[in-house]
């Protein structure tokens, strides 16, 4: 508490691995299914237009825009992958929200208009049918 603390991301790395983070989604997704628990998976929403206010001031060089936006891409498209490949559920927010960036204050944190788009898109995906046949497959057991 007594010290200034540094930037969260030191970019220490050359690239990126994902793979702990596709671990842990296979933790999650077990857990999940030894316990009989719905998993639906969804990709992370985000400003993807260099323009703007915000984007100016947070990134005065478009390569640092870029790189970040290119890093959650490609988390983004592991946990598509991983859905697939699992034959979960997916709300593909990142898709369904590509160039909606007044929904954002920063590169991902919504503001309060945002809600009412992700919960129209997650009802559009199927998210009512879904839970419906959870609950109806739960009160026949």
């Amino acid at each position: 508490l007594q010290r200034n603390n540094g930037a969260r991301d030191e970019r220490n790395r050359t690239d990126f691995d994902f793979s702990d983070r596709e671990k842990l989604l296979t933790v999650f997704l077990g857990a999940a299914r030894a316990f009989g628990i719905p998993v639906w998976f969804a990709t992370l929403p985000h400003r993807q237009l260099y323009e703007g206010d915000y984007v100016r001031r947070a990134y005065p060089e478009r390569t640092h825009f870029d790189e970040e936006i290119a890093l959650r891409r490609r988390m983004n498209a592991g946990t598509r992958r991983f859905a697939l490949v699992n034959g979960c559920q997916l709300f593909d927010l990142e898709i369904e929200l590509m160039g909606n960036d007044r929904l954002f204050y920063d590169m991902f944190h919504m503001n309060a208009s945002a809600a009412d788009v992700v919960v129209q898109k997650v009802v559009e995906a199927g998210i009512l049918e879904l839970v419906g046949a959870e609950l109806a497959r739960s009160s026949e057991g």
